[in-house]
């Protein structure tokens, strides 16, 4: 291989990699079970927390992210951004969305938050 060519690969891969870093942190401001539901700046999606399935009454899902955040500015941050989604307010960590209720649980233990989401029916009997 030329001197040219391998510039021009080394080039093209870095150009690539870097096209895929930043498509990577663009997709993270959603969950990625929930793609309808944002994520705070300050968790992350905690890998492998999905459980999902689809009811006959329609779909379950569960997703937990934790981070350095109080659980008073993430329920903030929900209750603020949820609306302009297209959900309704219902508490401070409850939210519906046409026939699907979106439900957060929040604990901290050692300065971090976990934050549970589940997606369930509105009429659903799971609980």
């Amino acid at each position: 291989m030329t001197h040219k060519l391998k510039r021009l690969f080394v080039f093209m891969i870095g150009g690539i990699f870097f096209a895929f870093l930043n498509f990577s942190s663009h997709a993270e401001g959603f969950l990625s079970a929930l793609p309808e539901v944002p994520l705070h700046e300050k968790i992350s999606e905690i890998a492998g927390s999905e459980v999902s399935f689809d009811a006959p009454t329609g779909r379950i899902i569960q997703i937990a992210a934790s981070g350095v955040e109080s659980k008073k500015n993430i329920l903030n941050f929900y209750k603020a951004t949820m609306p302009q989604l297209g959900w309704t307010v219902r508490s401070s960590t409850e939210f519906t969305r046409e026939k699907e209720k979106l439900s957060l649980s929040l604990s901290t233990e050692n300065g971090e938050t976990l934050v549970q989401f589940e997606l369930s029916p509105i009429n659903a009997d799971h609980n």
